[in-house]
């Protein structure tokens, strides 16, 4: 219904020609066609991964963690620290500050050993938000973002992986406006508040007076 009402204001003829709900949405109309489609693999599936990656290491592997390859406690760790990588967009090699040498060397090899299962068995090992973002950084969708230009509306704040793909499709000169709300108080006054209310249309990132600027308001 509002995208209908703005179309109707506009003096030419327009269209949205995709609507998405999230970002994990793009996916399907970004052109990953030709991604090979993997395996989801669920937190139970990760704990036998895991399971199978400890117990598959040689005896004298692991100095530290050696004694704990059938310990369930220490494989949920393993999970939980594998997903908070993955939604921090961290490789295992990034790891640093560990209070010990020799854990630090046990994590690279049951990790290694790990994404070594992960991708004989073909299991997803990014989500597909990761999978755009990568696929855009690598510069593989130049012809398909030339077109595009991102509205992005309702959002308090941006995930890890959302932050990475919005700046990623930036960088690769896609036109984006982000929606920000302000209460009528806020907008009249020298800086904008967190209170919400009034709705903007605010490019990102902001206009040179050079160029076009966005002016929407609700």
């Amino acid at each position: 219904e509002k995208e209908r009402q703005v179309l109707e204001l506009l003096p030419q003829q327009a269209s949205f020609e995709i609507l998405v709900t999230r970002f994990g949405q793009m996916v399907r109309y970004v052109t990953l066609n030709e991604i090979e489609e993997q395996t989801p693999i669920d937190d139970t599936g990760l704990s036998m991964l895991f399971y199978r990656a400890l117990n598959s290491l040689p005896e004298d592997a692991l100095r530290v963690y050696g004694r704990l390859k059938q310990n369930m406690d220490f494989i949920q760790q393993l999970v939980a620290f594998y997903q908070e990588l993955q939604s921090s967009q961290l490789s295992i090699a990034e790891l640093i500050g560990l209070d010990s040498a020799d854990k630090q060397a046990d994590l690279q090899v049951i990790f290694h050993q790990f994404y070594g299962l992960l991708a004989q068995e073909n299991y997803q090992s990014q989500s597909k938000t990761q999978q755009l973002t990568q696929e855009i950084m690598a510069g593989h969708l130049a012809a398909d973002l030339a077109s595009m230009a991102l509205v992005i509306d309702g959002f308090t704040r941006f995930s890890v992986e959302e932050e990475h793909l919005v700046k990623a499709l930036k960088a690769r000169g896609v036109p984006i406006v982000i929606g920000t709300y302000a209460s009528q108080e806020a907008y009249q006054a020298t800086y904008l508040s967190a209170k919400l209310g009034r709705t903007f249309c605010v490019s990102w990132p902001r206009p040179t007076p050079s160029s076009q600027n966005f002016a929407c308001k609700a």
